[in-house]
């Protein structure tokens, strides 16, 4: 009798997707990173978009999706 071969395809593992760094595009892990409506950035990326001055929770501000540091967001 003719018995057919079961395929045997190993299952890779694969950790679940990650969200990506908005200014570098690579994966920001929990521990390294800051979330912002959605928007993620690791710590040594959450820059002022004019400066460049490493930001803080406290020392930032957002407009139209971009972050900044206060003394650039006044008018």
């Amino acid at each position: 009798m003719f018995y057919p071969q079961k395929s045997r395809q190993k299952k890779r593992f694969s950790l679940p997707s990650q969200p990506k760094c908005i200014k570098c595009k690579k994966s920001a892990y929990p521990i390294e990173s800051v979330k912002i409506d959605d928007i993620t950035y690791h710590k040594r990326c959450f820059r002022c978009k004019h400066c460049n001055v490493k930001l803080t929770m406290r020392s930032m501000a957002k407009i139209h999706s971009d972050a900044y540091c206060k003394s650039h967001t006044r008018a």
